[in-house]
């Protein structure tokens, strides 16, 4: 998902990028609850039945479903913002505890769409780059969303360099 916000000069603003959908912790929690209940309850049946080494087993399921749970959730904590404003490009990165920051002088910036050699979906990668440093940005965007942002990026950072032209694209 990306969100763009500019400010009333025209001469910068902020594109915000998230997953489509960032899954919130409780509706995690509440899912691996559903699920590991439901396991334990047939743990218990077979057990109350006399198969007692049901038990024991019933937690390797549960633990592969809770870290394949957690491992989604993380996913979806990410926030990238591409700040614009006057003579400077700055990329905020924000995931899980990591917070960082890149910046780049706007008259050199580029942006880079690398597109795969092969035909695959999702293979894409964008790139901020200005003397010899790149930052990756999007990596969790699908190809249309981010073959849009590189669109919006290099007008924000083109000759023309007006955000109102980025917005409503």
């Amino acid at each position: 998902m990306v969100t763009a916000v500019g400010n009333l000069a025209g001469e910068g603003g902020r594109l915000i990028l998230m997953p489509c959908a960032p899954m919130a912790r409780q509706r995690a929690l509440l899912l691996f609850s559903a699920i590991a209940g439901a396991v334990l309850a047939v743990a218990i049946v077979c057990g109350l039945l006399g198969a007692w080494g049901v038990a024991p087993l019933s937690l390797l399921p549960i633990a592969g479903v809770g870290m394949g749970i957690r491992t989604s959730y993380l996913r979806t904590q990410v926030r990238e913002i591409v700040s614009i404003d006057g003579g400077m490009v700055a990329i905020d990165k924000h995931r899980q505890r990591i917070d960082e920051r890149f910046e780049f002088q706007r008259g050199w910036a580029q942006v880079v769409l690398e597109q795969p050699l092969l035909p695959a979906p999702d293979l894409s990668h964008l790139f901020i780059r200005s003397h010899g440093r790149q930052v990756e940005i999007g990596a969790f965007l699908e190809d249309q969303e981010r073959l849009d942002v590189a669109e919006r990026l290099r007008k924000l950072m083109g000759p023309t360099r007006s955000f109102e032209s980025c917005v409503g694209g």
